[in-house]
């Protein structure tokens, strides 16, 4: 069998060059870890635009060469090996040899420097780079040892064994971030004992190996292994590598001390747009760049982005689109479960009726499992509220300064505010053990697992279900946080996707494969090659075990690719100087000349690099107050107009006194590579006939030089939430511990603000009630991995400190906005901004509420109102069926189940004066409109006000509004074929029983500054009024014609707008437009702490197959839509009765119960005649057609009065 072999990984190095007109000219934003900070909890990361090296500019020793490699990707990806296990990330190389050759350019002669860098050493005194150990020890890693200095041995592994990965001591830019990790995996090369006054060429190769071969992950076997290796491509996989070795190079850097700045693909100006989300930014770039065609390109851009366009050329894909859209503007947080009993596609068929049956039976045993997994989910939002509250205590009180009440309001003496501080916390860690308590007990309950597994071994146990069914957890509708706003940069000149790119299939290669030779012809048939002892090597060149000459081959091989060693290489080979600068050509071009496989990065020639890692950002926020005084509970006085969609400002309610905002985010060129992905899936799947152009519109956008980029921290620095993240100490009982490790995975710490000064009162809260405002930049950069900095937005008052080198000034910067985040304008067309002058820098963010909700539509009961109901429940939420008959302009009127109850009709009195009236159906017990009270209370309410003393007009007024408004109601979906009913009268609509609400996901966010941290305050924002508009008028899918709203029928609240309402005579006024939905104004609260004041309880007038959307403008829209299973048995028991009399009849000959009737035929059902026989009863007779030729009638002719009923066939028409 053959031996293992090591394996050769390529890696990146980078090389920045800063001479003297770099670091003078050039704007660097380099800081450095400072560990101690996480004692106080703090991220050993800086603030942005903080402890900025504000030396480096004025330091000639910060001038050399930092030089970088960067790790393949399995090196940096963490692992979780369970849902609650903590992420690992693998060992990396921990010894690096780095070895330099310079020369003059052109010259003869290379001279050699080599290092060893020990990436994990640690020492405060002889390490390099700040760093913080396992037990929190504050130390220095990494150290360089100067080859020439001596031999180097190999000190051995640290106690504890090999640690380092690549996020050091928990910082996950420690490896990427090069002043972060100096000497670790970068060093800084001064270039001493150069000539400062002359140019060099210079090259260097990096070669990292596992100092305990123990350590190296390619020591695993069986499926870790191939795991490990599955994106790296390798010749022959049936020997797997045993060792690995990283290797890159940088060939033919200039450095010339006082020369001229190298050049760079770092861009001199960058734009900037900004929106909701970088597909919506991207649409003012569009609409600069193509003015004319761009509302269609970002129309076709979006639906791609948002998995639409399938659905582009279906009817409301607009309305579908527009939706989608606005949701994508939210970020979706789950909301808890629901459970659901479905049928078995692999169990055996069953007849309908016992299927239906069996659903019924097993109604109870879902009711009640629905209900307790409502209480585990309300008990799950308790205990994060629970655990945010004491994160938020137990972080101001490892504070190192704490502040006391003012005078004012100190009741005790000096240092009570303290004292009061430890109480809260010692019972906010009371409240949150009896959290989970609550939390277990609820849990137990119910069907759980952590995994699909356990999941379905515990429903098994605890639920089991007859055959045929199966019982399913479903996620409920997602409650929604407002997302925050997105920055993205055009011509930033981004690296990262190539660098990706690069690392995909990395060709990884063995020993054997190393270039050993290059070829002086492109037909390769001069071949050239140096000796070994000809190839130069640095001195006490160390050789790890294991690894036995393979730094010697590498150095051979770099010495072949090196295109500044063509006259040291022809001389050792002996070939004459006439073919030097041929050599030179074939180094430089290895793919073509060279002998052996070409390592798959690192020779191409140097160029300054430009890779841009961090987005800094400053801005300054203008709160405007969503509503105060009257404005709270009434929305048409508020500061914010809705507009059935979306809000305005109206300009009042502004605080000119603006909040400081900012952060530091990782850079991520998503924004252009995410859409191109999604035209490349939408032109591979199915037939397209645009499939080829979709490929080709692909390869230009993954070309697009875009990155995106969240303001990350934005919203909850608005909920006086720090900029800076906080450090799980991991101290404290296991309640704190887990309470603390939670919310430090949901968001930023608490910032209580500043502390109180003698002789004043509490400082002036930040927390946001609701987030609405105007914002504008002050300052915004790039800053690269080496700490190089774009400056894009500067203050206007430049300081020496802050920045240094070109920038638009915050008062001139103009972002590129779309529609929804521009201001409003005026009468003039002047942006309504908070300040008057430079109004075209500022952004507008709508109201949002400060946590996650959802506006939540429940069917009822139509019995009682305080019963909610599921998919399994939902047909109880019928109140009944009303149909318009066409032909004599009555409603009809049918129970729940399909039953006739009677028709609100116009009847000519004797007189001749016409009545609106009730008139019982055929074999309905409700003779009179009163009858409905007890069992049908909702349709008795509508009937009454139908009947007089109401107007009389109010019933063709309803019939009228009910065509108008179906003419642009056609749902589809799982709709059958029109009825024999839809035909003949009108479409059945139901009257549905629904709640309207606004739940937020939780108990609400309190406000955590000083003041009211040890007893929170009310939060306002659970008072403001929202309005909800209900219904779509001209989207055919939206089934709503109007709602009744809690037991007022006196009017009917319509899609249909004044337009539509104006020829209709309505003195009346029954028919309200819902307009802009001001009708109904909800506030949001947590789901226990509604009553009867702050949700809405409507009877809705609905198509049963078309959906009820519910548009708020400050939440997703919601959608309410009643199972087709819950309603079609019903709705097919539906009788289409006629009303006829007096109408002359005979009977059959051979049947004298038989009607002759003139009447349709029985394609579609059978037709019977119904006539009253007494106050109470009803005769029914079979009926058939008159005969078609005339004939003496026997028995006489009778009149009668009576209703023509046809009662549709189970299979459907006959043909």
């Amino acid at each position: 069998m053959t031996e293992p072999v090591p394996l050769l990984v390529p890696v990146q190095v980078d090389a920045l060059v800063v001479n003297d007109q770099v670091r003078l000219g050039e704007n660097f934003q380099r800081w450095q870890a400072n560990y101690a900070l996480t004692r106080l909890r703090l991220s050993p990361e800086p603030p942005p635009f903080s402890n900025i090296d504000t030396d480096f500019a004025l330091t000639p020793g910060r001038g050399g060469v930092y030089l970088q490699w960067q790790l393949p990707q399995p090196l940096t990806s963490g692992h979780q090996n369970e849902p609650d296990a903590e992420i690992t990330f693998p060992l990396v190389p921990n010894r690096w040899l780095v070895v330099r050759t310079h020369g003059e350019p052109g010259g003869a002669q290379q001279q050699q420097s080599a290092w060893i860098v020990e990436s994990d050493h640690l020492d405060p005194v002889t390490g390099s780079s700040p760093y913080a150990t396992r037990d929190g020890s504050l130390t220095r890693i990494g150290r360089r040892i100067d080859l020439s200095s001596g031999a180097w041995t190999e000190p051995g592994p640290p106690e504890g064994g090999l640690f380092l990965t690549t996020v050091g001591p928990g910082v996950p830019t420690f490896a990427v971030y090069q002043p972060y990790n100096t000497n670790v995996f970068s060093i800084h090369d001064t270039m001493d004992g150069l000539d400062r006054d002359r140019a060099w060429t210079v090259s260097y190769l990096v070669v990292g190996w596992y100092s305990d071969p123990d350590a190296d992950p390619l020591t695993a076997s069986g499926t870790s292994l191939e795991d490990f290796l599955a994106d790296w491509a390798i010749v022959d996989r049936m020997v797997l590598p045993d060792r690995s070795l990283y290797h890159g190079t940088v060939l033919g850097l200039t450095w010339h001390a006082t020369g001229p700045a190298p050049q760079s693909p770092r861009p001199d100006r960058v734009e900037v747009a900004l929106g909701n989300t970088s597909a919506h930014a991207a649409q003012e770039f569009l609409q600069q760049a193509e003015p004319d065609g761009a509302h269609g390109l970002a129309a076709l851009l979006s639906a791609c982005q948002h998995g639409l366009l399938d659905d582009a050329d279906e009817p409301d894909a607009e309305f579908k689109a527009a939706r989608t859209t606005f949701t994508s503007w939210f970020t979706p947080t789950p909301a808890g479960h629901a459970w659901t009993l479905e049928e078995d596609p692999d169990a055996p068929e069953q007849p309908p009726g016992v299927r239906r049956r069996t659903r019924r039976a097993l109604g109870t045993l879902l009711t009640t499992l629905n209900a307790d997994q409502a209480a585990h989910d309300e008990a799950a939002r308790d205990l994060a509220a629970a655990q945010r509250r004491l994160y938020d205590l137990w972080w101001a009180a490892g504070l190192p300064v704490i502040p006391d009440y003012p005078e004012s309001e100190r009741e005790a003496g000096p240092g009570s505010y303290r004292a009061d501080l430890m109480n809260r916390l010692r019972q906010a860690e009371e409240d949150t053990a009896r959290c989970e308590e609550l939390l277990a007990q609820a849990r137990a309950k119910i069907p759980w697992g952590r995994t699909p597994d356990e999941l379905a071994a515990s429903i098994a146990d605890k639920c089991p279900v007859p055959k045929g069914f199966v019982l399913k957890r479903d996620v409920l509708p997602a409650t929604y946080r407002a997302g925050e706003p997105v920055v993205l940069l055009r011509h930033a000149k981004e690296d990262q996707q190539a660098r990706l790119a690069a690392q995909d299939g990395l060709r990884c290669r063995r020993p054997g494969e190393l270039l050993t030779a290059v070829y002086l012809d492109s037909e390769r048939t001069q071949r050239v090659s140096a000796p070994d002892q000809e190839v130069p090597l640095p001195d006490h060149l160390p050789d790890p075990a294991g690894l036995s000459g393979l730094l010697t081959a590498l150095l051979r091989e770099f010495f072949h690719l090196d295109p500044a060693n063509a006259p040291a290489l022809a001389r050792a080979a002996g070939r004459p100087d006439s073919d030097i600068e041929a050599l030179r050509a074939a180094m430089a071009n290895p793919h073509r000349q060279a002998d052996g496989t070409v390592p798959a990065l690192g020779t191409t020639p140097w160029r300054q690099p430009w890779s841009p890692l961090f987005f800094q950002w400053e801005v300054d926020y203008y709160p405007i107050t969503y509503a105060q005084g009257d404005g709270i509970d009434d929305p048409g006085q508020a500061n914010w107009a809705f507009d059935g969609n979306r809000y305005q400002w109206l300009g009042t309610g502004a605080d000119h006194e603006p909040l400081t905002l900012r952060g530091r985010q990782f850079l991520t060129p998503t924004a252009a590579q995410s859409l191109a992905d999604g035209l490349r899936n939408y032109a591979g799947r199915g037939k397209s006939p645009f499939a080829q152009q979709l490929r080709a519109l692909a390869e230009q956008a993954g070309g697009v030089d875009f990155i995106s980029q969240t303001l990350d921290g934005f919203n909850d620095q608005l909920l006086s939430r720090s900029p800076n993240p906080a450090v799980d100490l991991g101290t404290g009982s296991r309640t704190r511990r887990e309470a603390v490790a939670q919310e430090i995975t949901r968001g930023l710490p608490p910032d209580p603000g500043p502390l109180t000064r003698p002789f004043s009162s509490w400082p002036a809260s930040r927390f946001q009630q609701v987030r609405s405002g105007q914002f504008a930049f002050t300052r915004l950069n790039i800053v690269d991995r080496f700490g190089r900095a774009l400056p894009v937005v500067i203050p206007d008052e430049l300081e020496l400190r802050d920045t240094i080198g070109n920038g638009t000034p915050a008062h001139a910067f103009r972002p590129a906005l779309p529609h929804d985040v521009r201001p409003g304008v005026d009468a003039d067309g002047e942006p309504v901004t908070v300040v008057d002058r430079d109004r075209g820098r500022f952004v507008e963010t709508k109201p949002r509420l400060p946590q996650p909700a959802r506006t939540h539509l429940t069917l009822l009961s139509a019995l009682d109102d305080t019963r909610t109901l599921d998919d399994h429940t939902a047909a109880e939420a019928i109140c009944a069926w009303l149909v318009p008959n066409h032909l004599d302009r009555s409603l009809l009127c049918y129970a729940p189940d399909g039953a006739p109850l009677g028709t609100v009709t116009t009847s000519l009195l004797p007189n001749g004066s016409t009545v609106t009236q009730w008139q019982p159906l055929p074999h309905s017990l409700y003779l009179d409109s009163a009858d409905l009270e007890p069992d049908h209370r909702h349709l008795h309410d509508l009937v009454t006000y139908l009947l007089p003393p109401r107007e009389r007009a109010t019933l063709h007024t309803l019939l009228r509004g009910l065509d108008r408004a179906l003419t642009t109601i056609a749902p589809s979906g799982d709709q059958p074929p029109p009825t024999t009913l839809g035909r003949l009268l009108g479409r059945p609509l139901a009257l549905v029983r629904t709640r309207v609400r606004i739940d937020l996901d939780g108990p609400p966010y309190r406000d955590p500054s000083w003041q009211h941290l040890i007893d929170p305050s009310h939060p306002e924002f659970t008072d403001y009024r929202w309005p909800v508009r209900l219904g779509e008028r001209d989207e055919l899918g939206d089934g709503l014609i109007g709602y009744y709203q809690e037991r007022d029928y006196t009017a009917l609240h319509t899609v249909l707008d004044l337009a539509d309402l104006a020829d209709l005579d309505d003195p009346a006024t029954y028919l309200r437009p819902i307009d802009t939905g001001h009708g109904i104004a909800l506030p949001a609260r947590p789901p226990r702490d509604h009553d009867a004041t702050t949700a809405a309880h409507l009877t809705l007038l609905l198509d049963p197959y078309g959906a009820v959307h519910a548009t708020t403008g400050i939440l997703p829209t919601a959608e309410l839509r009643v199972a087709a299973r819950a309603f079609e048995e019903s709705l097919a028991a539906i009788t289409a009765g006629f009303r006829f009399g007096p109408i002359i009849t005979t009977t059959a000959p051979d049947d004298d119960t038989t009607l002759l009737l003139p009447r349709p035929s029985d394609r579609h059902g059978t037709w019977t005649w119904s006539q009253p026989a007494t106050a109470t009863t009803w005769t029914d007779h079979p009926t058939l057609p008159v005969y078609p030729l005339p004939r003496l009638p026997f028995p006489r002719p009778v009149l009668r009065t009576g209703y023509l009923q046809l009662q549709p066939s189970e299979e459907g028409p006959t043909p």
